[in-house]
């Protein structure tokens, strides 16, 4: 078994320690709580399956034109997280350099990251920019 260490490249905002999307079976999922504030959820799937593969691709319709994605950075056994601007997200790999071409960004991003945070009750104690980080695990 090999030992994974990535950088991260994003523009988003961190997130204090104690944040986390566990669910109910400790399942690391922040887009199904997204869709439970949303009001939209989730149908049992062992007796329904037809109903959620419909919850499924609304889901993946919705996070997809959301353009966020809250991500774990430090290490798997000791997570930290951030909510990021998706297209923004690079990574590299150990001897698997990524150029970077510009560090451009919109002034929306922030606005987006902001309303994003308020909706999920999430406390933002950071600055919202550019960050690099790394993963161990």
């Amino acid at each position: 078994m090999s030992t994974s260490t990535d950088a991260y490249l994003f523009y988003g905002v961190m997130l204090d320690e104690d944040t986390d999307f566990l669910n109910e079976e400790n399942d690391w999922d922040w887009e199904r709580l997204y869709m439970i504030k949303l009001g939209i959820k989730e149908p049992d799937y062992t007796n329904d399956n037809k109903n959620y593969v419909i919850w499924r691709d609304k889901k993946n319709k919705i996070i997809k034109e959301l353009g966020i994605d809250v991500v774990s950075h430090c290490s798997g056994d000791y997570p930290m997280y951030a909510v990021i601007i998706k297209e923004t997200y690079k990574t590299a790999w150990r001897g698997s350099p990524v150029q970077i071409h510009s560090l451009d960004y919109s002034v929306h991003w922030a606005k987006k990251i902001n309303k994003f945070c308020e909706f999920m009750g999430i406390e933002i104690n950071s600055k919202i920019g550019w960050w690099l980080c790394s993963y161990w695990g």
